[in-house]
């Protein structure tokens, strides 16, 4: 229908935009997703070079926000020459590179996996996800307003667990992140049931992918990993 093919090019104009970087040859990556439909990308890769171009966006360092049992959750500031460990579990949030020039490109994951390649002229973050990792580099976009309302359903889940916040650390770190991005497009897709029949298209896109990703969650047709993992994580226990 009309509504289906409007959507369709608005999210196919959009992965097409945040894609362009492959084309040009910057220092980052979004690789596109299987189905042209979806917001998101599967899997993004940045590179630090150790000489910059001053040509094209150049990322020099990386901020990432990831989870281990030893040091729980923390942000790390990933630069070329890194010599820590070179695999991460990933903790939903952004993703922020920047370069010399303090100029900044972002992406917000639902969490992941990353990986670091470190050569000698440069070194490379590979950041996987099963979830859309949505690309941040264009305003009035779908992939940022999910982005935007994945950060208020975070903070209204910090607010909830503010009694024991490492817990819900663990919980989310422990979550796989498809199972994260289902139960947030659920929330979400409640609290929309009330919204006001906005006319724009990008709402009217935003609005129809929540219906359609929610009903094919709702009948299986997008499988999650363990579907009670997050049984009571918005409710705190």
């Amino acid at each position: 229908n009309q509504r289906d093919t409007l959507f369709n090019l608005m999210v196919k104009k959009e992965n097409r935009m945040q894609t362009l970087p492959q084309e040009y040859d910057l220092g980052y990556i979004f690789y596109p997703p299987e189905n042209p439909n979806d917001p998101g990308h599967p899997r993004l890769d940045i590179r630090m070079q150790d000489k910059p171009t001053y040509q094209h966006f150049d990322p020099e360092h990386v901020l990432v926000n990831v989870f281990s049992t030893t040091a729980g959750l923390e942000t790390l500031k990933l630069q070329h020459h890194w010599t820590g460990s070179d695999h991460f579990r990933v903790f939903p949030g952004r993703v922020t590179m920047q370069d010399r020039l303090n100029k900044t490109v972002a992406a917000f994951t639902f969490g992941g996996e990353l990986v670091i390649e470190t050569q000698e002229d440069k070194t490379t973050c590979i950041l996987t996800s099963d979830a859309p990792i949505l690309g941040l580099a264009f305003d009035h976009t779908i992939s940022m307003l999910l982005t935007e309302e994945a950060e208020i359903f975070m903070a209204e889940l910090r607010a909830g667990w503010a009694h024991d916040p490492e817990a819900l650390e663990k919980r989310l770190a422990e979550t796989e992140p498809l199972e994260f991005y289902a139960l947030f497009l659920k929330t979400l897709r409640e609290k929309f049931k009330t919204h006001p029949k906005l006319e724009d298209p990008l709402t009217h896109g935003f609005l129809h992918y929540l219906n359609v990703t929610s009903y094919q969650i709702h009948e299986g047709k997008i499988t999650l990993p363990n579907p009670q993992a997050l049984a009571g994580l918005t409710v705190p226990i």
